[in-house]
């Protein structure tokens, strides 16, 4: 089988990161390449590809109407003799002239997609039942649901806690917080250093808009030393860090999936989640991990609180039980199959 994946951009984000993995792991058995419209690439994660995976860059500037890049695009695709075309952003389909679109299938990363272009592909995909509803009851297009995967033996298990005599907090994301709540968090502590609990450090992993925005309201709360901006880094960083923490924390307001939930799962992390379905989707399969209101920052302060006391309904499993749970559920080697064998039903 010949697999093409057509992406616009490859930053770093749960889209992007999983895609690698998909990539890597199809290559193994079949010919695989890669098309990136735009010309935002993150040169780490782009090294994590498979040496056996074909990449071609277009190098668009991000909004441009070049008609050029659309004929070398269709070119190439028509050069490398895809099977299938597999579409990471709605739009995409737009790139393709009509001959290509009937092999095409695209999946649904997140909720709230537009759905004017879904009926021109030849099977959707959805990463989660939360995305599979909102898209449905809005254009009435059937779905499969398709979870996230991760190399779950990639991930190192955490075996106590870190620090006794103090309560370490991560949190993994882009930093966009009208998307990923991060400002509610930092609320959050402010309300639990207020009431005297003063060893809770919080780390957060990942760079974005936001950066100055919530640096700038660090220092007004009075957070200097309870927070630390980390940066953007690559997931073996992460992979063998979760276990250094006490506790993942996912403020986000919107969520189709939680890849990062997922992670520190199966590191035997504990998570404290929004209420959105999706993460609540994850927590109630690995029965683990536990939820606030969305949005309310005594909420998120009163959940922090519990875990730090230990009295939260942080599941029923032990952690070595929830990282068996992300393997027989959301391990990469699922989704892959899944995608694999839809792929056969393209004519």
């Amino acid at each position: 089988m010949r697999i093409g994946h057509l992406i616009f951009s490859l930053n770093t984000g749960g889209t992007e990161t999983m895609l690698v993995d998909i990539l890597n792991q199809q290559a193994e058995g079949h010919a695989v390449a890669l098309f990136i419209v735009n010309d935002e690439v993150n040169e780490g994660l782009l090294g994590q590809i498979s040496d056996q995976v074909k990449v071609t860059r277009l190098n668009r500037k991000e909004g441009a109407k070049n008609p050029m890049v659309l004929l070398r695009l269709n070119r190439a695709l028509s050069r490398f003799g895809a099977t299938v075309i597999h579409c990471h952003h709605h739009k995409a389909v737009n790139l393709l002239r009509p001959s290509l679109r009937k092999r095409t299938m695209l999946t649904l990363h997140t909720t709230q997609v537009p759905v004017v272009n879904l009926k021109k592909y030849g099977k959707l995909f959805a990463i989660s039942e939360a995305v599979r509803k909102d898209a449905h009851d809005r254009c009435s297009q059937q779905l499969q649901v398709v979870h996230n995967g991760i190399d779950v033996a990639a991930i190192a298990m955490r075996t106590k806690p870190a620090d006794p005599q103090l309560f370490r907090i991560v949190q993994v994301g882009r930093l966009n917080q009208e998307v990923k709540g991060q400002h509610i968090l930092f609320e959050a502590l402010k309300i639990l250093k207020d009431q005297g609990i003063a060893n809770i450090r919080l780390d957060l992993v990942g760079d974005g808009p936001s950066m100055p925005s919530l640096v700038g309201l660090r220092s007004s709360l009075g957070l200097n030393d309870e927070v630390r901006f980390l940066g953007a880094r690559n997931r073996q960083y992460i992979y063998q860090r979760l276990q250094d923490y006490d506790l993942l924390v996912q403020p986000s307001f919107v969520e189709g999936f939680g890849l990062t939930i997922v992670e520190a799962a199966a590191a035997g992390l504990p998570v404290l989640v929004s209420d959105l379905e999706g993460p609540m989707e994850i927590i109630k399969t690995l029965q683990w991990g536990d939820s606030f209101t969305c949005g309310n920052v005594r909420s998120l302060a009163d959940g922090i609180a519990a875990m730090r006391e230990g009295n939260a309904a942080a599941g029923t499993m032990s952690a070595l039980q929830a990282r068996e749970a992300v393997r027989r559920h959301f391990d990469i080697h699922i989704a892959v199959s899944h995608y694999l064998k839809a792929y056969e039903t393209i004519k």
